[in-house]
């Protein structure tokens, strides 16, 4: 469990050190299941960043291990290897906004988020130009978006206060 945290409590933890006042993570139960070994996925956005998960019961005797059977990125939860249970998720709500972003002349822009502490995803609502690539002419780092490379779109943000 503890290195399933790592990213999600580094991110908290950083954030903390920043002074951003973030909301404590909320939990629920959710039911995942891995049926015939098959990987199975559940994403959680806009609405949350997860922060951790933890094995509440488990159906299939024994699978749902972690890192193995069961785990979660920022916003998405898995099962594989046969995991089938009931999984505590704990997640810290985001907040999602609309935000233009031009890459003139192919150069660099960034742009704050008004009130974020960090952004957890950034994706294309629509594009004009060339294309846009995540995390090559596209990305977010702390607060702050940006594009490169002629990128110029319509995006949702969601961010964490």
């Amino acid at each position: 469990m503890k290195m399933l945290c790592v990213a999600a409590c580094l991110v908290l933890l950083v954030a903390a050190a920043h002074g951003c006042v973030n909301a404590p993570p909320r939990c629920a139960l959710v039911k995942m299941e891995s049926w015939g070994w098959k990987f199975f996925s559940k994403p959680l956005l806009p609405a949350a960043w997860i922060t951790s998960v933890s094995v509440e019961k488990d159906f299939s005797g024994g699978y749902c291990k972690p890192a193995s059977g069961y785990g979660f990125s920022t916003n998405e939860l898995w099962v594989a290897h046969g995991c089938r249970g009931l999984l505590k998720v704990c997640a810290v709500a985001n907040k999602c906004v609309t935000k233009t972003l031009n890459s003139n002349n192919y150069a660099f822009a960034s742009e704050q988020i008004e009130n974020a502490c960090y952004v957890s995803s950034m994706e294309i609502k629509t594009r004009q130009g060339p294309p846009c690539v995540a995390d090559v002419n596209y990305g977010f780092t702390g607060p702050y978006v940006w594009v490169n490379g002629g990128c110029r779109a319509e995006f949702t943000v969601c961010y964490v206060q």
